[in-house]
C-alpha cells in the first residue's frame, strides 16, 4: 500500500513541476509578465545608474 502512496506522491510532484513550466511558458508567450521587473526595465535602471556615476 505504501508503494502506491510513494508513486502518487512522485507523480504529483512531477505533474506540478510540468504544470508550472507550462504555465510560465504560456504566460511568457502571451506577454503576461509574472516577474515584477522585466529585463528591459532592469537595463534602463542600470543605464540610469551608470549615467549618474559618471
Amino acid at each position: 500500500m505504501t508503494d502506491y502512496a510513494v508513486g502518487y506522491a512522485i507523480f504529483a510532484i512531477v505533474g506540478l513541476v510540468v504544470f508550472m513550466a507550462w504555465l510560465l511558458d504560456f504566460m511568457e508567450q502571451h506577454e503576461i509578465h509574472v516577474r515584477p521587473m522585466t529585463e528591459q526595465r532592469i537595463n534602463e535602471l542600470t543605464e540610469e545608474k551608470e549615467d549618474v556615476d559618471h
